[in-house]
């Protein structure tokens, strides 16, 4: 969790969104039109079942996990003001959790980018972070914008009957609170009508999105052909978030995309989390032919 960097891939997509829509670049019904796969420098990117929607939204962009939509969204922040973005939310550092061992590569200055690692970034690629710091990053989407420092000890209870409660630290304010907003929505429309749709929790308005991401091979210096990383970043409830969490598995055997895996694995794991907290239901639970039928 705090050691291990590796590629985030499409979870890191809702902080590239975040990045245009707090530059008031985009908005969640911004659209663009998906063409099909584009070609930047000597490489093909498309998307990951090979489908076009032509004139998407932002918000589709997100539920579709569009590759190519991403890459104009890339494009559209540009790679300094993504740097000075990501940098806001702490990639490229250490979160400062109270645990040995803790990595941080550096993030790539922007002038070294070039186009293609620009595309990359779009979705994911090309970045390297620790669980814990992509995590982090994604939690100051969704609780208004604030990055906060990972602690693990909630209090101290000591023998003279004093209590030392460790409060929330605000490292910054790295994105504004309408941002956060706007993005909690689109994050729960992944849920209700996206990828993530196995992720749904009945009762609640819960978000996320998914990630499946390609794993270098260090003996070739390229992507090894079979082994990928499969992760689900979610959070609930929308309105008020009480908790994030997330699911990573390292190149699971015969599993191919985080929709399938680790969303249901959120979706479970949630619903005893909000049952935990006493979090109350906010939406009635409704027989859905349709949903079921997607599930």
């Amino acid at each position: 969790v705090v050691s291990d960097l590796f590629e985030p891939g499409s979870v890191l997509k809702p902080l590239i969104m975040a990045a245009a829509l707090d530059a008031d670049l985009v908005e969640p019904d911004a659209t663009m039109t998906d063409r099909g796969p584009v070609n930047i420098g000597p490489y093909t990117i498309n998307t990951y079942d090979g489908k076009h929607h032509g004139t998407v939204t932002m918000t589709e962009i997100l539920e579709h996990s569009n590759n190519v939509g991403m890459v104009w969204v890339a494009q559209k922040v540009g790679a300094e003001r993504l740097y000075q973005f990501l940098r806001r939310l702490g990639i490229g550092d250490r979160t400062g959790v109270p645990l040995e061992g803790e990595a941080a590569a550096s993030l790539p200055l922007p002038e070294t980018w070039g186009e293609t690692r620009l595309a990359t970034i779009g979705f994911g690629q090309g970045i390297v972070a620790t669980p814990l710091q992509a995590l982090t990053a994604s939690a100051a989407l969704v609780n208004g914008g604030r990055l906060l420092q990972p602690h693990l000890i909630r209090e101290v209870r000591t023998q003279d009957g004093r209590t030392d409660v460790t409060k929330p630290k605000v490292i910054r304010q790295a994105l504004r609170p309408e941002t956060s907003t706007k993005l909690r929505g689109m994050l729960a429309s992944v849920v209700e009508n996206g990828v993530a749709v196995r992720a749904a929790v009945p009762g609640y308005y819960v978000g996320g999105k998914t990630g499946t991401a390609q794993v270098t091979d260090h003996a070739t210096g390229r992507y090894h052909p079979e082994k990928k990383i499969i992760s689900f970043i979610g959070f609930a409830p929308v309105d008020n978030p009480a908790f994030i969490v997330m699911i990573k598995l390292d190149n699971p055997a015969g599993l191919s995309f985080a929709s399938g895996t680790a969303a249901p694995m959120f979706g479970t794991l949630a619903k005893q989390i909000l049952e935990y907290l006493r979090v109350p239901p906010s939406r009635p639970e409704k027989h859905d032919p349709l949903r079921e039928e997607k599930l």
